[in-house]
């Protein structure tokens, strides 16, 4: 792998976790406003299956999160090496 394409590879990765926050937050906003305008007039059942969905999906969420960007900094390592230096 030559430096350039480590470094691509990092860029895109890194670019992949930032998109995959930003539907972190999407779909935290969106349970936080359904939980405010909606809340009240759910059922205990209809209202802990949401619960539960959601946090599976937070949970899911960041599990990718977390491997986007260790991948894309183990891919910088990798850059960094390639060059001879290891500021980051």
């Amino acid at each position: 792998m030559t430096e350039v394409e480590a470094v691509t590879l990092t860029q895109s990765i890194l670019e992949n976790a930032g998109n995959s926050y930003a539907i972190f937050l999407t779909v935290l906003s969106g349970y936080l406003l359904v939980a405010h305008l909606a809340g009240k007039t759910l059922t205990f059942s209809q209202l802990s299956i949401i619960t539960i969905l959601y946090s599976l999906l937070m949970g899911y969420s960041l599990f990718i999160w977390f491997g986007f960007t260790q991948t894309g900094l183990h891919y910088q390592g990798i850059a960094a090496e390639l060059r001879g230096t290891m500021n980051f």
